[in-house]
């Protein structure tokens, strides 16, 4: 147990992602690391202007994380599937959309995930939250219509794990998405909460074997939740803060012993049907390791308020707690012994 609030903070700490304003190590930057002590960082298309920006910042954040104490460095990541979801400008027309993949070939997946992540290493970048491993199974799906890598799970499974070879060859680590699968639902989780009634064992013939195959053959480290509730699976919560899901399924049947990082907090999936608190705490019980929270900074705040004082308050938070923090650190650790992730 902490001796102080200071290596509480520290232990917290390496739980948080959290996006922010600006181009440069600002003063709410500091903050951040400073006093919330985040363990990641997320960019996006606002926080970059040309690539030697991108480094003088990714450097700044790295350099004023070890002044102010920490022992580990700060994961630096990025939403750049290619194509449309792309934060990276100058990066668009050489990485188009992934769903483009699926008529190229194994070979060429495995370039562009190389090439992708030694541009982003380059930069200073450290986890690309990419491939989207979903299976584009249902037709009314536009939020995942490009960016998904096919129809079938088998070509989706073969791809992804390409990719994900390709990332980790680079010198970035992949985060394969969103578990347990979000192809079949028709719903916007940036907006609202999907629902999906469908059963453990179409999920184990279809949606899961992506995730399995890159966990097994890719040695994929990073997986991000769904915000959508499988009524089949859990009738309380959504995947994100679902125990049964994360916990037993992901966890105890697939044996994944990765990291678990949810999607964004700050989405109408969770944010129009959780506080912040409730949010913060369901998500550990499940067996989240880190809380992704891209905007909206009291959001920010009262999360990590509520890792404080459920760490004092509730066992059972201090224990998932606990066990998260050495996954990350240890992940971490890792990285710093190789070039590669």
């Amino acid at each position: 147990m902490p001796s102080s609030r200071d290596e509480l903070q520290k232990k917290v700490g390496q739980m948080l992602m959290f996006g922010f304003s600006g181009t440069e190590l600002n003063d709410s930057v500091r903050r951040m690391i400073r006093e919330q002590k985040v363990g990641g960082l997320i960019l996006f298309a606002a926080n970059i202007v040309e690539p030697d920006q991108v480094r003088q910042l990714c450097r700044d954040v790295q350099e004023w994380n070890q002044q102010v104490g920490s022992e580990f460095p700060i994961l630096m990541a990025i939403d750049q599937e290619g194509g449309g979801v792309s934060r990276i400008p100058w990066l668009v027309e050489q990485y188009p959309d992934p769903v483009l993949l699926a008529n190229r070939g194994l070979k060429e997946a495995f370039q562009f995930g190389y090439g992708l992540a030694c541009e982003l290493a380059n930069l200073g970048l450290t986890v690309n939250l990419a491939p989207v491993l979903d299976v584009l199974s249902n037709p009314q799906n536009t939020l995942l219509a490009r960016r998904c890598l096919g129809t079938e799970a088998q070509a989706v499974a073969a791809l992804g794990e390409r990719l994900i070879a390709g990332f980790h060859a680079g010198g970035v680590l992949a985060c394969g998405k969103h578990f347990p699968g979000h192809g079949d639902v028709s719903v916007d989780s940036h907006h609202e909460l999907p629902v999906s009634d469908c059963p453990l064992e179409t999920l184990r013939q279809r949606e899961l074997i992506p995730f399995v195959r890159g966990i097994q053959e890719a040695g994929l480290s990073i997986i991000m939740t769904a915000h959508i509730k499988y009524t089949q699976l859990d009738q309380e919560y959504p995947a994100t803060l679902s125990p049964k899901i994360i916990r037993g399924l992901l966890r105890q049947t697939i044996g994944f012993q990765g990291l678990v990082i949810t999607d964004d907090l700050t989405m109408g999936a969770i944010a129009h049907h959780f506080t912040p608190k409730e949010t913060a705490l369901a998500a550990v019980r499940a067996g989240v390791d880190i809380l992704l929270v891209c905007h909206e900074p009291d959001r920010q705040i009262q999360v990590w308020e509520a890792l404080l004082d459920g760490y004092w308050q509730d066992e059972e938070i201090r224990s998932a707690i606990d066990q998260a923090s050495r996954r990350i650190i240890g992940l971490k650790a890792k990285m710093a012994k190789s070039a590669l992730p």
